[in-house]
């Protein structure tokens, strides 16, 4: 279950309980916290695979004859 599928799965839930905590208007909550969360996850999504592509790195005296590039390699797991 990924967390997009889980937001929208559960809007109607996230809505009420901001409702009931915060005495917000659903409308202004579907767009300013559920809307643009979704909106950032398909960003994230679309954008992942160009993050994680290896980027060429400058040649030094030491590294002249090698194939220089830099790795991204994630910290851990974000929730």
């Amino acid at each position: 279950l990924d967390l997009r599928q889980m937001i929208v799965d559960n809007k109607d839930r996230l809505l009420k309980a901001v409702k009931k905590d915060l005495h917000r208007d659903e409308r202004f909550t579907d767009f300013v916290e559920i809307g643009l969360c979704l909106q950032e996850i398909e960003y994230f999504l679309n954008n992942l695979k160009q993050w994680m592509e290896p980027t060429h790195a400058n040649k030094t005296l030491v590294t002249l004859f090698d194939s220089t590039y830099i790795v991204r390699e994630p910290y851990g797991v974000v929730l």
